[in-house]
C-alpha cells in the first residue's frame, strides 16, 4: 500500500531531482522522520535525531527505534 501511494505521488525526491516532465515527487511530504530533525516525532513526541551512519544522513527517534544490540 505504502509503495503504491509513493508511486502514485510520484516518488519521494529529495532536493533538485525532477523527473521527465519537471516535475518533484510529492511523497516526501508523508515522510514521517527523513528531513525532520529536532521535530516531534508524531508516534511519542520526542524530538527525532539525525546521525551520519556509512557516510549517510539518518533520521531517527531514539525511543520508538531503540538500537538493538
Amino acid at each position: 500500500a505504502t509503495l503504491s501511494e509513493a508511486v502514485e505521488k510520484g516518488g519521494s525526491t529529495i532536493r533538485s531531482y525532477v523527473n521527465s516532465q519537471g516535475e518533484i515527487g510529492m511523497f516526501q511530504l508523508e515522510l514521517l522522520v527523513y528531513g525532520r530533525k529536532d521535530e516531534e516525532c508524531k508516534r511519542c513526541g520526542r524530538p527525532l535525531i539525525k546521525t551520519t551512519v556509512g557516510g549517510r544522513g539518518t533520521h531517527y527517534c531514539p525511543h520508538c527505534q531503540k538500537l538493538k544490540l
